[in-house]
């Protein structure tokens, strides 16, 4: 009697402790799944930023494994013995020739912005894995994206798990990359200019007005030269949307670069500054950037003073005899020829 009494005890014991054992370890699961997906998500960003490579799905768990030091194993799998799934939108940057995976980034750069260049990671505790790695296609991978935590995704409602054992790790690789502009505006140039991106070859920068675009991952370097000489004229690590121009036989960095007592300049910056502090209104930017917007306004300001005072290689334009600008002729007549200053200084001249 008394060992069944015992016993009996034990199993009551046993019927309320059990279930809160489980969830403690539940919760440890959920807690260990959480950490270990975010240092998942940062090891693919450091890989990719060392290498300046993006790998495809296949070739992400070794990259991963690669930065963290970890079997490929402990990458797929979790401590559960749960396989985790990679997913690519594919309707974005990742959808055309330029981020066509696995990416390699060159001097050349992409001439797409790279948007919706995302990734998602995902891991459960409890049962298995709701999709496999791959391309689901745009609407599952966004009703995954945008799925808060804790819930199961609506295009995942055969899933047998629970929402709150399912984990979404998002990254949107695009936020990895810099634009960068670089123009060659300089006539006397023997040869032309030269950009070199890290390691890679130097590829010349031909004379044009409107420049070339690339897009490239952080901490790249750009090596700015001048190919007369064989030489690089600067170098500069790639942390943010940048600009330069060659003119004069020499690379200008063209956006607020140095100081100014101006009174006018320093408005522009302040003004400058604040364009690119102020808060994005969603979906109205289509791809683009403020600081693109100002590098732009800030090309057209100065190539227009540049050909309003016809420096240093653009035609006359003057609409009288079409040989000499306005301001040659003025200082001409009055300075040496007919003395007819009445004619810019009168009723009907060019100065009133």
């Amino acid at each position: 009697m008394e060992m069944i009494g015992a016993t009996a005890i034990v199993a009551l014991l046993a019927s309320v402790l059990i279930p809160s054992v489980l969830r403690q370890m539940d919760q440890a699961a959920r807690t260990k799944e959480a950490n270990d997906l975010n240092s998942i998500s940062n090891a693919i960003v450091l890989q990719i930023l060392t290498t300046k490579t993006i790998p495809d799905i296949t070739g992400l768990p070794q990259a991963i494994a690669n930065w963290t030091r970890f079997p490929v194993s402990r990458i797929n799998v979790n401590n559960r013995g749960f396989t985790r799934s990679f997913l690519i939108d594919t309707n974005g940057w990742f959808g055309t020739t330029a981020g066509t995976l696995p990416y390699t980034q060159t001097t050349v750069g992409s001439a797409f912005a790279p948007t919706n260049a995302r990734v998602i990671v995902l891991g459960v505790i409890a049962n298995r894995a709701p999709i496999s790695s791959g391309t689901p296609g745009t609407v599952i991978f966004n009703d995954v994206w945008n799925t808060a935590a804790g819930v199961k995704p609506t295009t995942l409602a055969g899933w047998a798990g629970k929402g709150e054992d399912l984990f979404i790790q998002r990254l949107n690789l695009g936020q990895l990359f810099h634009r960068l502009t670089v123009v060659n505006r300089d006539k006397g140039a023997l040869t032309p200019p030269g950009l070199m991106i890290d390691a890679n070859n130097v590829v010349p920068v031909n004379l044009d007005g409107r420049g070339t675009n690339g897009y490239y991952l952080d901490g790249s370097v750009v090596g700015l030269w001048d190919t007369t000489n064989g030489t690089p004229m600067m170098r500069v690590a790639l942390t943010r949307d940048s600009s330069f121009a060659f003119e004069g036989g020499t690379w200008l960095n063209q956006v607020l670069n140095g100081d100014s007592n101006e009174v006018m300049a320093q408005d522009f910056a302040a003004l400058a500054a604040q364009f690119l502090a102020s808060q994005w209104y969603p979906g109205a930017h289509q791809g683009g950037d403020q600081q693109g917007a100002l590098v732009a306004m800030f090309d057209f300001m100065l190539v227009y003073g540049l050909w309003a005072n016809q420096c240093p290689h653009f035609p006359w334009h003057s609409a009288s005899s079409g040989t000499q600008v306005p301001e040659y002729e003025l200082l001409y007549d009055i300075g040496g020829n007919s003395q007819r200053l009445s004619e810019f200084t009168g009723t009907s001249g060019l100065l009133k």
